[in-house]
């Protein structure tokens, strides 16, 4: 029983010795070197079982073929937010060069936001190559979250934090997009100027201050008041109205009144935003 090799490989003989019985049972398993994959045995026995058994009844030549084995990589997917992504074609394990279409499927209530990890941008759908492993995340958000509120306004520029980021004020008017966002002022016009309104409501002979002003329901907007325009504290209020503004989506029209009068000490008040 003899085995040769084309390729890079290496063949066992089972069990191994210089001369057989007739009829013995003969097990050969090939092994690839690194990069290369066993395709098939030619010679007196044929075939690609690997390993292979048969019983030897005359002197035999069986000879394993080797070949260069195609590299594959694997895609790993994730998702942030409530959404799934379709892969065309199908799998998680492709052949090295092989294109591969990923398209966000946002559920009821998101809109696709953007690509991170092994991809960037927002493109849809988005056409990869996979020259390597690659791990991808698309990120959904909620139609009332400020992400999607700066698609809307930036557009392509939403991901750059100079323009869109919370604390940036790209028009100049001394309001940062969290506030913009959630006193619904648009970060484009320094002319747009939030809904807000104060006044003094005489309650028993005495001054009860009063505010209102329109917000976004995805914003938590607390007034605070202070004795110096510095310590800040959660001021206690009693709401007077809470409701939904007639013609739009996740915008409320509320109305507060502070449950104390206006002290003598008192010197400032402030809404202090915070986002999800």
């Amino acid at each position: 029983m003899t085995s040769r090799i084309t390729g890079e490989g290496s063949v066992h003989i089972s069990p191994e010795q210089e001369d057989y019985l007739r009829e013995t049972e003969i097990t050969l398993t090939a092994t690839p070197e690194p990069g290369f994959a066993f395709v098939r045995w030619i010679g007196q026995v044929t075939g690609s079982a690997n390993p292979l058994e048969f019983p030897i009844r005359r002197n035999s030549l069986v000879t394993a073929i080797f070949e260069p084995a195609e590299t594959t990589y694997l895609l790993e997917i994730d998702t942030l937010g409530s959404g799934t992504v379709e892969v065309s074609p199908e799998g998680s394990e492709f052949t090295a060069g092989t294109d591969v279409t990923l398209t966000p499927k946002p559920d009821a209530g998101f809109v696709f936001h953007r690509w991170t990890g092994a991809a960037g941008g927002s493109a849809v759908p988005l056409v990869i190559n996979m020259d390597s492993a690659k791990a991808i995340t698309a990120e959904f958000v909620s139609n009332q979250s400020y992400e999607r509120w700066t698609l809307d306004h930036f557009g392509a520029l939403a991901s750059d934090e100079s323009i869109a980021g919370r604390m940036a004020d790209p028009d100049g008017d001394g309001r940062v997009n969290s506030e913009e966002f959630a006193l619904v002022s648009d970060p484009n016009q320094a002319h747009s100027m939030p809904q807000v309104s104060t006044s003094l409501v005489p309650i028993g002979g005495k001054p009860y201050f009063t505010l209102s002003w329109q917000q976004r329901s995805a914003a938590v907007i607390t007034p605070e008041v202070a004795a110096d325009l510095i310590g800040f504290a959660p001021a206690t209020v009693t709401t007077i109205s809470e409701e939904p503004v007639e013609g739009t989506t996740g915008i409320i029209a509320k109305s507060i009144r502070l449950s104390e009068p206006i002290p003598h000490s008192w010197r400032g008040m402030r809404l202090k935003i915070d986002l999800p």
